[in-house]
């Protein structure tokens, strides 16, 4: 399975995040704001690292 992050949590960065979580595409969230990426991490199950070398380890895509 294609393991996708997303880089950019704003008003549309956030919707977009979430449908390719329903799709059961997406791996992990970063944003500039970390609490913004924390929260909806949280909210989806999925994680959220504190750098972006972390966040693009193990990623098949990036959307940003």
């Amino acid at each position: 399975m294609t393991r996708t992050g997303f880089l950019g949590l704003g008003a549309m960065g956030v919707p977009m995040a979430k449908n390719l979580h329903r799709a059961g595409l997406l791996h992990s969230v970063w944003n500039r704001s970390a609490d913004k990426a924390t929260a909806l991490a949280a909210e989806l199950g999925i994680s959220a690292p504190a750098t972006l070398p972390q966040f693009a380890t193990g990623l098949d895509v990036i959307v940003i």
